[in-house]
C-alpha cells in the first residue's frame, strides 16, 4: 500500500502551489456567489503521537512546526488579502447595482484551539473528563 504522506524523493506541492490553488478556489466561490467564506488554520498536528520525536525520518517535528506556523500565516494574510480584493469589487458593483453587497470572511483559529484543548482540557467542559493527551487511547487503534 502506498504511502499518504510526501516522500523525501517526491515531497508534494508546495505552499505557493498550494494557496495559488486555494486562491483561485476562493474567487470561483465568490465568482459563482458565495459571499461568507470561513478559513481554517491547521491544528497542532506536531502534537499527534505518529510525528516522530527523533531518527532521520524526512518529516521531524521541528519542520512540521515551522511548516504549520508558515500555512497558518498565509492562511490569514490570504484572507485580508481576499476580504481588501473583494470589498474593491462589491463596492464597483454597488456603485453599478445601487445596493450593498454583503461580505464575510472569517479565520477560525483551529490551531489555538486545538492546543488549549491539549494543555488543558479540563478547561472546556466536552473535554474535561480527558486526563491524558501525552498517551495513545487504548481504545482506539491508529
Amino acid at each position: 500500500m502506498a504511502s499518504r504522506h510526501p516522500s523525501p524523493t517526491s515531497p508534494g506541492p508546495s505552499l505557493p502551489a498550494i494557496f495559488a490553488s486555494y486562491w483561485s478556489s476562493l474567487l470561483a466561490l465568490h465568482n459563482a456567489g458565495a459571499r461568507h467564506f470561513l478559513l481554517m488554520t491547521v491544528p497542532p498536528f506536531d502534537r499527534s503521537l505518529k510525528v516522530p520525536e527523533t531518527g532521520d525520518e524526512w518529516y521531524r517535528r521541528g519542520q512540521i512546526i515551522r511548516d504549520i506556523a508558515s500555512f497558518n500565516a498565509r492562511v490569514s494574510d490570504m484572507a485580508d488579502k481576499l476580504r481588501e480584493r473583494l470589498q474593491a469589487e462589491s463596492k464597483d458593483a454597488e456603485a453599478l447595482e445601487g445596493e450593498e453587497l454583503e461580505l464575510q470572511i472569517h479565520v477560525f483559529d483551529t490551531h489555538r484551539l486545538y492546543a488549549r484543548v491539549l494543555d488543558d482540557p479540563a478547561a472546556f467542559e466536552q473535554t474535561e473528563d480527558i486526563l491524558d493527551t501525552d498517551s495513545i487511547c487504548q481504545e482506539v487503534e491508529l
